[in-house]
């Protein structure tokens, strides 16, 4: 993989509108997306090359104030990651999750380790994930962190915890 520093002297810089989309199994695989471009800015060393040339694309949506958007499952994931360091905090979520690792025989022996640090290990391994950071774009595993914050609750309601 290259640094970042190659890849930033390699890159052409331009804005172009998603103009259509198509598929193009029957000759080829794949699909061959269309972007319309204002020939202002269209870089020059682009149309120095065939057509064949193969390219590695980065594209983010730019907002009304020019600004990359942010896709909303990131900023989902993003709160999902607060909220996950939050509740880890809160003492009835720790006797929770002390209650899920008893009940899925996967206690954790670790030595002087906070309330909370064992929180998050029993947390990361019930929403199979190594890094909460992986909450930011795995939605499966906010899935899975949802269905057990709500199943707490629950619990919580009931007074089972």
């Amino acid at each position: 993989m290259a640094d970042t520093e190659t890849i930033r002297e390699s890159t052409l810089h331009f804005e172009a509108v998603l103009h259509s989309y198509y598929n193009n199994m029957k000759s080829q695989s794949g699909l061959i997306i269309k972007l319309l471009v204002h020939p202002e800015d269209v870089p020059p060393e682009l149309l120095l090359h065939k057509a064949t040339t193969r390219f590695q694309v980065a594209m983010a949506q730019i907002g009304d104030d020019e600004e990359p958007v942010v896709p909303s499952h990131i900023e989902k994931g993003k709160n999902i990651i607060a909220a996950a360091n939050i509740i880890c905090r809160d003492s009835n979520f720790q006797d929770f999750m002390e209650m899920w690792a008893t009940s899925n025989d996967c206690l954790f022996e670790g030595r002087n380790f906070t309330h909370e640090e064992v929180t998050k290990v029993y947390l990361r391994q019930a929403i199979k994930v190594e890094s909460f950071k992986e909450l930011k774009e795995n939605q499966t595993a906010q899935r899975f962190f949802n269905e057990l914050r709500t199943d707490f609750e629950v619990k919580k309601l009931a007074g089972e915890v």
